[in-house]
Parts: structure tokens; sequence; C-alpha cells
């Protein structure tokens, strides 16, 4: 299957199908360990009652990249529950940490509660065979983990960190679909650790001002041990999540310039192709 994002560093690379799910998370080497073996990763709004998943029908999406870089332009948009999404997302350039800014405005002239969703199925080593997911109530975090494997999940709003809902939960077997059911009602369980074939969904709420807008950032630390996270995500908070994106952003423009190179008069959207396609 075709992929319509393509994000990474030398050791993590994150591909999205064109629905804007993530469907391969490739770590410590691209293209070894897909530790989603192209499960699929679900993103998805509540607001008024109704859950809309990415793959909603009454989405109009834009999925692209910033001018240059390896960072994520996205735009979703929402008549029937008057909302626009906004999201930028980067691998950063040099540590292995995935992160997304996410921005959700209103459109109807009212003031609402938007609940955001975040589904993780993991098959860490390219299986789900003894994964592990657990709740971290110092930080308010998840970590999908295995043998030298980590995946830690945040949210972070007004610099404080902290998901606002969690599940963990069993997958794939008889009766149980998946946990990304259980956010369809807007409400998670807060089930805290699960072991086996394992999923979990993180949310995070945002008051949107009639005709405003309101953020948040989301973040995927990636590592070997439980320390090595945890160590990286503190200083992800220390530095502000923002601060990455603009760095790996920095970072490719510059790159993809060096040599300064002539287009002697070539449109800028060949250029833009051109800049894109290294």
């Amino acid at each position: 299957m075709p992929r319509s994002l393509v994000l990474g560093n030398d050791r993590v690379h994150v591909n999205f199908d064109a629905d804007y799910q993530i469907r391969d998370f490739y770590y410590p080497n691209v293209g070894m360990e897909n530790h989603s073996g192209g499960h699929v990763f679900r993103f998805g709004v509540w607001v008024d009652g109704t859950m809309a998943w990415a793959t909603d029908e009454g989405w109009t999406k834009t999925i692209g990249y910033a001018k240059a870089t390896l960072v994520s332009d996205v735009v979703f948009t929402h008549k029937t529950l008057g909302l626009e999404v906004r999201l930028a997302d980067c691998v950063d350039f040099h540590a292995d940490l995935f992160v997304r800014r996410l921005t959700v405005k209103d459109t109807t002239g009212k003031s609402r509660s938007v609940r955001v969703f975040f589904h993780h199925d993991f098959h860490l080593y390219g299986n789900d065979v003894g994964d592990t997911a657990a709740f971290d109530p110092k930080y308010r975090s998840v970590t999908h983990y295995k043998d030298r494997r980590y995946f830690l999940v945040n949210v972070i709003k007004a610099g404080r960190p902290g998901v606002d809902q969690f599940a963990v939960g069993i997958k794939e077997s008889p009766g149980r679909e998946g946990t990304w059911k259980d956010a369809e009602d807007g409400k998670l369980s807060d089930n805290a650790i699960a072991q086996g074939a394992v999923d979990s969904v993180v949310a995070a709420h945002l008051e949107v001002p009639a005709s405003g807008q309101a953020s948040c950032h989301y973040v995927i630390v990636i590592g070997r041990t439980w320390r090595e996270v945890n160590d990286l995500h503190k200083l992800m908070l220390a530095r502000g999540p923002e601060s990455f994106l603009k760095r790996t952003a920095d970072y490719w423009n510059v790159w993809v310039r060096q040599g300064g190179q002539d287009f002697d008069g070539l449109p800028e959207s060949i250029v833009r192709l051109y800049q894109q396609s290294l």
C-alpha cells in the first residue's frame, strides 16, 4: 500500500496512509522492525456527542508537507461538526522523538468542548506476543514496551504534560475488536495496564472558544529502556515540544538548500517538488 506521508531520521521512520493514520513505525533502523506491522493507529475527534475518526466521510483533508521540510502540513475540515483541525508532525532530526502540534478551530460561532483521541496498535518487534502497555501516573503518560523497545505516549497542553483520559486493553481476540472502540462514546475506561496483544487510546480535552481555537501537542518518545524514554521525555518537556518541530523544520530547510542550486526560472511548483523529493 502506498504511503501519503513519510517522516523520519536515520533511526525512526513513520509512515501515514491517505487518511492520515500511522501505518508503519520503524525503529531502530529504517525498513527493519516495523513496530506497527501495518496496523492502523487511529485518530479521531469527539464533539457534541459525535465521534468522527479520520476515516469519516465528513472530513475534507489536505495532507502534505511544509515547504522544503520533513514536517507535515495537514488540514481536516468537517462542515457538519463545524470544526477545522490543523496538524504538523515531525520525527526530530536528531532525537528519537515524534511530535505533533494539533490546533482545533470552531467554525460555528459557538464555544465547544472537543475531545481528541489518539490510538496506538503497536506490534513490538513486528508481533504482538508479550507486549505490555501501562499508565504512569507521574506524568500521566502511557508506555508500550517489550524487551529493548519502549514507546512513551503523552499530551502536552500549555506546557503541562498529561493525558486527560486513557485506556489500555486487549485486542485481536474474539469479542475484543480493540480499545479504540471505547472512545466512540467520548469516554475512556482508565484501565491502567494490560499484557499480551494490547492497544491503547489517550485523549486530550480542548475548550475551544466561539470562532476561536485551542491547541495541544502529542508526542511519542522512543528508546531501548524505561529510563531512556523518560529522560528524553523530561528533556522534551524542559525545551518544549514546539522547539523540536521548529528545529527539525529549520534543519531540513538548510539541508535541502545546500549547494545554492540555480533553478534558472523553473516554476515554483517544480522547485518545491524537487526539494521535497530530496
